[in-house]
Order: structure tokens, then C-alpha cells, then sequence
């Protein structure tokens, strides 16, 4: 069978999440397309011109008319697809995406990254925590933009009754924002090089792609799932996710006293000092600041506009205002991710790649210690 020869050729060191996620995405796939073939049998009878694209399954496809009785779809649907192009895509994002959060995410204590001596539990994965929130509420925001424009329109069913088809795109940009976050001044390279581009770009590059793909096929999908996806992840890492320290060995050990102190000075997301563990919530680090996913000939107009909206949120409570010693810790973990993660991956044998990645690395960790160091407005970076 085609998943027992793929799961053959899985790289020995991929761990069990990864396996769970390609055999998520292919079963729920194969049920889907069971179902309709088994569907459009039973309408040829009827409809010689009955195909497989205009079957409709509510109980595995994302269709906002169905949505409150197959509340389930929400996380389901973004492992559905019926493309077979859109199919093969999803397994390779997929495979890279979740293999890069697991590594990015499990540090051992000797600073290597190492994603087989701990592997990662089901519920106690932070990938899986991760992706099953923003590709949750990227589908159920995806559903109230489609509600709000068919409120618009006149013949509101064609666009309530049909299934939205965008399966994995409702998790594309949660990889892009990470590789972001911990890559923010490398390459991404495709093709043993021939195509490239520079991680911090990927992602608008990519919002402008699905902005034009919208327009061009007089279609909601594929921009408002990935702008909605890009939002939320940024948001859940910037302000959410919560991280131990002891498994991220950044810092200098703190006590609980000086914590203390701290959180008196700092408020809510100072570092969390017990006995066992430290914990900081969000990444208040300039390399992941909202501005710095846009190219540099935009920031000068886009700047008033973030720091405007980033006063009404902070103002009701929706973000987080984050103070000088947060931002400086942030920034001593980005620096940290990139030592540990800026170099590797690639073949050992290949000097001049790695010489260019550890050249690029260098860069990026002198950037950011210029940013710990100077005196740099931090509202500015919002």
C-alpha cells in the first residue's frame, strides 16, 4: 500500500508526532475520498454528471451552514483533502513543518537539539498543543469571515453550503511563524539551493501570493484562512505559549527571591521561578516583533499604523504590554535559538554551505546583542 512504502522511507529519526500527523492526514484523507466515491455511486443513478468534486460530506468537510452539528470538523478538517495536488503538498508541509516545531522545541541539557532520546508525548507535545489551537481557531475564524460576507451577497447558500477547501492551509503559517521565531535571519533553501528565500520574508511573501491567488480565482480561499492563521500563531507565541526554562537552559539560574523582585518590578510575564521549574509565557524578543515579518521599504509607513493598534489592544487587555527586562530576556533566548539552531541540518561534507551558515548566524547573533545592548525604543517594536 502507498502509506506502508511512505512510513517506510521516513527518516529514522523522525519520532512518533511526526508519524502522527502523516497517518492523521492520510487516513482522514482516504475516508474522505472513500466516502464520496461511495456517494457518487449511489447519485449516478440519478445524475450521470454526478463527480467526486461536488459531493458534500458535513460530517468531515469544513461548510458553515453544517459546522454547529459536526463541531468536530473544526480541528478535522485541516487533515481532509480531496486535491490531489493539494494532497501531496499537504504531506510534504506536514513532514517538515511538524519535524521542525518537535526540533525546534526539545532541547536536551548539553544544548543539542535531540528529538530521539525524548520524545515528545501525544498531550504533552507542545507541536500538538500548538497546531491544535491555531488550526482550530483559524477554521472557526475562517467560518466567521464566510458568514459575515455571505451577509453581503445576495444568494448567501452558494457560499454557506459548500464546503471551505483549504485543508492544510489552515496550519501553513503556523510553520512559517516559528521558522520565523527561531530562524530570523537564515535562508530557506529548496532544491539543493536554487531556489531560495530569506526566512523573514516568507511570510508576507506568502500573504501576498494568497492575497493574489483570492483575487485571480474570485475565491475567500486561500486568504483568509493563511492571513487569519498568521495572525493567530503569531499571536499565541508572542503573547501564549508558555515556556520552562530548565528545558530551555538560556538563562542564568534564578532564584526565587530575585524572581520575585522581578515579578514586583515587571508584572504578568516575568519569568515563573519555583523549585522545580522557571517558566516564561510568550516571546517578547525584537526579532518577533509584529513589524519585522514586513520588508524594510514598509516599515516606515506600517509602523504608526502597528503601534496605533497596539495601544487599543494593550489598552483593553488583549495584548500584553511588555517591559524592558521581558524584552531583554526575549532577546537573549533568540539569541540562544540561534546558536543552537542556526547551524546544522545539512551535510556534513558540504563546507561551503556551512560556512555560509555559520557566516549568516554570526550576523544575526551580532544584531540581536546590538539590540540587548542599545538603549532601542520598545514601543516601536510592537
Amino acid at each position: 500500500m502507498p502509506a506502508i512504502l511512505f512510513f517506510n522511507r521516513l527518516s529514522i529519526r523522525s519520532n512518533g508526532i511526526v508519524k502522527l500527523y502523516l497517518a492523521t492526514y492520510i487516513i482522514l484523507s482516504t475516508a474522505l475520498f472513500i466516502f464520496k466515491v461511495k456517494k457518487v455511486k449511489g447519485l449516478l443513478a440519478e445524475n450521470p454528471e454526478a463527480n467526486v468534486e461536488e459531493v458534500v460530506i458535513p460530517s468531515m468537510e469544513l461548510i458553515p451552514t453544517s459546522v454547529v452539528y459536526n463541531p468536530w470538523v473544526f480541528l478535522s478538517a485541516t487533515y481532509t483533502e480531496s486535491n490531489v495536488f493539494q494532497y501531496a503538498a499537504g504531506l510534504f508541509i506536514l513532514y517538515y513543518g511538524v519535524r521542525y516545531c518537535e526540533k525546534s522545541w526539545n532541547y536536551n541539557n548539553n544544548n543539542n537539539v535531540n528529538i530521539e532520546e525524548k520524545p515528545s508525548t501525544l498531550f504533552g507535545s507542545e507541536t500538538v498543543v500548538y497546531l491544535s489551537i491555531t488550526g482550530i481557531l483559524t477554521n472557526f475564524t475562517t467560518v466567521l469571515n464566510y458568514i459575515v460576507i455571505a451577509s453581503f451577497v445576495q444568494d448567501k447558500s452558494v457560499l454557506l453550503s459548500r464546503p471551505i477547501k483549504h485543508g492544510i492551509l489552515s496550519i501553513l503559517m503556523s510553520f512559517i511563524v516559528v521558522l520565523k521565531q527561531f530562524s530570523p535571519e537564515h535562508d530557506l533553501k529548496f532544491f539543493k539551493g536554487k531556489i531560495q528565500f530569506r526566512v523573514k520574508q516568507l511570510a508576507f511573501l506568502i500573504l501576498t501570493l494568497s492575497a493574489l491567488a483570492s483575487i485571480v480565482f474570485k475565491s475567500l480561499t486561500p486568504f483568509f484562512p493563511i492571513t487569519n492563521n498568521f495572525f493567530i500563531a503569531w499571536y499565541y507565541l508572542r503573547f501564549i505559549q508558555s515556556t520552562n526554562l530548565n528545558n530551555e537552559p538560556i538563562l542564568p539560574t534564578m532564584t526565587s527571591s530575585s524572581n520575585a523582585s522581578g515579578n514586583a518590578n515587571g508584572g504578568g510575564s516575568n519569568p515563573i521561578t519555583t523549585a522545580s521549574e522557571r517558566r516564561i509565557r510568550g516571546d517578547a524578543s525584537d526579532t518577533f516583533a509584529f513589524i519585522q515579518f514586513f520588508p524594510d521599504f514598509l516599515k516606515p509607513y506600517l509602523r504608526p499604523v502597528i503601534d496605533f493598534l497596539y495601544k487599543i489592544f494593550s489598552t483593553l487587555g488583549l495584548v500584553h504590554n511588555f517591559n524592558a527586562d521581558e524584552v531583554e530576556t526575549g532577546n537573549l533566548r533568540a539569541i540562544k535559538r540561534i546558536s543552537v539552531l542556526g547551524v546544522g541540518g545539512g551535510n556534513s561534507g558540504n563546507n561551503s554551505a556551512n560556512s555560509a551558515a555559520e557566516r549568516r548566524r554570526q550576523l544575526a547573533l551580532k544584531v540581536l546583542e546590538e539590540r540587548v545592548g542599545g538603549a532601542k525604543d520598545i514601543e516601536s517594536e510592537r
